[in-house]
């Protein structure tokens, strides 16, 4: 076995025999001992220091004993652990189990027995560490799970509290209501309705990036902003808002309605924060050196402070001050699809001075 093969141990005992005893059992063509070493809060230094492949540890140190710094160890710094013992009692070896320790042996272990444990040692860690990945992406899930049932009871409840009231205040009093103040009461349920429907369409498409598979197509990116703004026309209307957009636009690879998706979220945005009567710019370039063409929305609006700008995409992130509404699911699923077709999305924006967001799709062949 070559050096960068061999099998790097760290040994963790308090006795110079014992130490030696266990060095000289290890062929050095196969293991390195790359330090010993004789207090228990030392050995959680060195593994840390060191990052051995195996550590052989005494359950008896000073300092620290043998299954406390095994579970020091798989905290900061995991790796596996054989504990060695003069004593065989079943319940010092659920402890040490319990402690994150993978092999166990009594003293004096033989050569076979050892050698068998650090490979057993080893396999036991790599599926450990396996399973500790998938329970930290799981417990991910879970808060993010967490927060979705929040976000959902608490967006739903506000969108139908308006419906609700208004239609009862026409309902109660339709004969005695103006038909200007009927008409602004319509008005209030006929856009929580359109808020609704709206945390809705992001509900589905969330679900759909995690789990579809899409084919690439040529785009006509003319063709996609047209249908994006066609489905904002109510919210253009209501806020007076003048949309910008260029002569010409150039042809990349995406997924139609994905891509529809990520403009009707940047321009809902820019709608929802660019300020009375909003100005909202739309524009590419291709990037220099580069087969790809980058997208933008640009308002005039409130902006974002610097401090929300790291968590811009985060799923159900809600900002600040500045941007205080919208249940947090349109820019993360916009940060999703866009990397998903092999893109990049980004965000610039000062307080006071509005927001550019930005996206990248591959340019379609020829173009």
């Amino acid at each position: 076995m070559s050096n960068d093969q061999r099998i790097r141990v760290l040994i963790a005992e308090d006795e110079p025999l014992a130490v030696d005893l266990l060095a000289g059992m290890l062929p050095e063509n196969d293991y390195e001992i790359v330090g010993t070493v004789t207090d228990g809060h030392d050995v959680v230094a060195m593994t840390q220091r060191l990052k051995p492949d195996i550590v052989l540890m005494d359950i008896q140190m000073s300092g620290l004993d043998g299954i406390t710094a095994s579970a020091q160890i798989q905290e900061c710094c995991p790796t596996p652990v054989i504990v060695l013992t003069a004593y065989d009692d079943t319940a010092l070896v659920e402890k040490a189990a319990d402690a994150g320790v993978v092999a166990f042996l009594t003293k004096p272990p033989r050569l076979r027995e050892l050698e068998r444990a650090i490979i057993i040692a080893r396999a036991r860690s790599v599926d450990m560490t396996e399973l500790q990945n998938v329970n930290k992406t799981l417990r991910a899930l879970n808060a993010d799970l967490d927060s979705f049932a929040q976000m959902v009871a608490h967006d739903l409840r506000h969108f139908l509290s308006p419906i609700l009231g208004y239609a009862e205040i026409l309902h109660a009093d339709y004969e005695g209501t103006p038909p200007e103040e009927a008409r602004k009461d319509l008005q209030v349920i006929i856009q929580a309705v359109h808020d609704m429907d709206h945390l809705i369409d992001d509900l589905f498409l969330l679900a759909n990036v995690h789990q579809q598979a899409v084919p690439l197509e040529t785009l006509v990116m003319e063709d996609v902003t047209t249908e994006a703004l066609r489905r904002l026309a109510y919210d253009i209307r209501r806020k007076a808002a003048q949309i910008i957009v260029p002569n010409d636009w150039p042809k990349v690879r995406g997924y139609a309605p994905w891509v529809t998706e990520v403009w009707v979220n940047l321009l809902s945005n820019a709608i929802k924060y660019g300020g009375e009567c909003p100005r909202i710019e739309l524009d590419w370039e291709v990037l220099p050196d580069r087969a790809v063409a980058r997208f933008w929305v640009r308002d005039y609006g409130v902006g974002i402070a610097a401090d929300d700008l790291p968590r811009v995409f985060d799923v159900f992130s809600r900002l600040g001050d500045v941007r205080l509404h919208g249940h947090g699911l349109g820019l993360s699923i916009v940060r999703r699809i866009v990397e998903a077709l092999g893109g990049q999305i980004a965000v610039e924006s000062q307080v006071g001075e509005g927001a550019t967001f930005s996206f990248t799709l591959p340019l379609a062949l020829g173009e």
